[in-house]
């Protein structure tokens, strides 16, 4: 993600150093919104595994319930993870 140039940022290009912190600004930036969008794909697995649950738990579906919870809990701390 490109930071947009403005005049702080120009008087900060003249400071030694300055650039290699708005670089890093730029990664962290990066990396949140990757992390995030990550975290929002696992977030919709985990509902769809809760309908799984649902459906099983209704008797309609043939699944084992204990496989379906381990899948969950691991999808939402795989999820936190990610997030933080």
């Amino acid at each position: 993600m490109k930071r947009h140039v403005n005049i702080l940022d120009r008087i900060g290009s003249l400071i030694p150093g300055y650039s290699g912190y708005a670089k890093r600004d730029d990664q962290r930036r990066s990396d949140k919104l990757l992390r995030d969008q990550i975290a929002s794909r696992l977030d919709a697995v985990e509902n769809a595994i809760n309908d799984m649950q649902k459906n099983a738990s209704r008797g309609e579906m043939a699944v084992d319930l204990r496989l379906l919870e381990e899948l969950r809990k691991g999808c939402s701390t795989l999820c936190s993870k990610i997030r933080h």
